[in-house]
């Protein structure tokens, strides 16, 4: 359960796991912080839409007359994705798809990859008077991340520097940016690098077993999880009579669990990504033939050890207790560091864009200190999980 803090010393806002006695996030004092209540900061609530209603509205008054009036979105094409020799180049060129959809000059705005971003997938900010693009080098190989990154900090640069239109608070402004991104047209290309790995069919062949092995993977840029991103860009679809059918034709099969397509849709030959698509249903069909075949094999030979073997009786020991305790414990943890990480992100962002570098060398020691908790805590968890599915074996 999320709560929202509110520290009385410097007047920042965050939202948090652990409860009121955490220390600031950003002036790190725990005197004066108290819990509150905001709308904004609660879930799938009346208030929380009519304040994101509040947000779109703003970005229509903000921007010129009837720019977002019968706007569409982005669709883009199968050759927008492909790689070049030159990494860069992708950059570029998708770069300029963008800023010629939003009707905006690319100017001498610097685009490039960089090694130093770490957990940040893009930045935009300003250096030496020079408007610059960061993407990180991790995803240079991956066309659908890159636009997706490049769509998302463009909207900032063209927010910011084209328009002027910013919110002071970092944590309402990345949700401002999100939705705006959708009503810019820029949805379906930050979709489509929202990436979704479950590894179903091993954790189906782990069950079967009596292990337990969960492995899911999401990847989202800005603030929304990829979901809530995908619940809102159907809304607008809806709102502004934007067919789902013709929608589907753009999603990329990766991107299918954030965001509800019709069946058939995802199937038409019209899809830029049709042999993408057959090729995830026949990898899935294939999948469930393989479970159900050695389910039913498994099923059989259990039958047969009950006619000729003595019944067992399996039991829980305390070992087995003690490790699931430990997981538990474990997975709370991980879950506020991970959540704390994500805050001090943000908030380095926002340092570097405004130029505040003590504020972020302050932090940054503090960050790198947690993040290496968070990294040795996944690999004790990951290790009791191994020692928790032998126990039960």
């Amino acid at each position: 359960m999320w709560n929202v803090l509110k520290c009385n010393n410097c007047a920042h806002i965050w939202k948090s796991r652990s409860g009121y006695t955490e220390n600031c996030s950003k002036c790190g004092m725990r005197d004066g912080v108290e819990q509150i209540y905001d709308p904004k900061f609660s879930e799938n609530t009346k208030e929380r839409y009519e304040w994101e209603n509040s947000l779109t509205n703003l970005l229509k008054n903000k921007l010129p007359n009837n720019f977002l009036e019968n706007r569409q979105p982005f669709f883009p094409s199968i050759s927008l994705y492909k790689m070049h020799a030159n990494k860069e180049d992708i950059l570029i060129s998708m770069a300029d798809e963008i800023f010629e959809f939003l009707n905006i000059p690319r100017n001498d705005v610097i685009i490039t990859f960089n090694s130093k971003l770490n957990n940040i997938p893009g930045l935009y900010t300003i250096i030496e008077g020079k408007e610059v693009i960061l993407i990180n080098s991790k995803y240079k190989n991956n066309p659908y991340i890159i636009g997706a990154i490049l769509a998302h900090e463009i909207t900032h640069l063209f927010l910011i520097s084209r328009n002027n239109i910013c919110i002071e608070s970092e944590y309402e402004n990345e949700i401002f940016t999100d939705l705006a991104s959708i009503q810019l047209g820029l949805g379906v290309l930050i979709i489509n690098g929202m990436e979704y790995k479950s590894n179903w069919f091993f954790t189906a062949f782990a069950l079967l077993g009596g292990s337990l092995y969960i492995n899911t993977k999401t990847l989202s840029f800005g603030y929304f999880q990829p979901k809530p991103y995908g619940e809102r860009f159907l809304k607008y679809c809806v709102e502004n009579n934007i067919a789902i059918n013709n929608v589907a034709s753009y999603i990329h099969p990766k991107a299918w669990h954030f965001i509800k397509l019709p069946i058939m849709a995802r199937f038409k030959k019209t899809s830029i990504f049709y042999k993408q698509s057959l090729v995830k249903l026949l990898l899935n069909l294939f999948g469930v033939i393989i479970i159900i075949i050695f389910a039913s094999t498994l099923f059989y030979f259990k039958i047969q050890s009950g006619l000729h073997g003595e019944p067992q009786n399996p039991t829980i020991n305390q070992e087995t207790l003690d490790l699931k305790y430990q997981m538990d414990t474990l997975e709370i943890e991980v879950g506020q560091q991970d959540s704390t990480l994500n805050t001090y992100r943000k908030l380095l962002d926002g340092y570097d864009r405004s130029g505040d570098y003590d504020s972020y060398n302050s932090l940054v020691d503090k960050y790198n200190v947690l993040l290496n908790k968070y990294k040795s805590n996944i690999n004790d968890y990951n290790s009791i999980v191994k020692q928790y599915n032998a126990s039960l074996k």
